[in-house]
């Protein structure tokens, strides 16, 4: 499992999230949020502010409440949430692609 310092850590049990904390200070493995969301409009119903953070806002409280699901992906995932990383990608997307 990767190290979850750069995303968000997922605890979970029966596919629900227990906890969520975005992107821990100490070194920890552990499901990751992937930044892939399927929500419907009421998971906002709390948000008082016109900008948030959904990582910090939404997901603890619906985590708290047991309305927030996890779906286990299994296959292959590459981060491209820096410059770094999405230069190392860059080839193999082009050999995928023909570009």
């Amino acid at each position: 499992m990767p190290d979850a310092r750069d995303f968000g850590l997922i605890k979970h049990k029966n596919g629900l999230v227990e906890e969520f904390l975005e992107k821990p200070e100490k070194k920890q493995p552990g499901h990751i949020n992937a930044g892939v969301y399927i929500l419907n409009k009421r998971a906002f119903h709390n948000v008082s502010r016109e900008t948030f953070s959904i990582e910090h806002d939404v997901f603890p409280n619906l985590a708290k409440q047991g309305l927030l699901g996890v779906y286990l992906y299994s296959g292959d995932w590459t981060d491209l949430g820096t410059e770094e990383r999405l230069l190392n990608v860059s080839p193999r997307l082009e050999n995928l692609f023909d570009l």
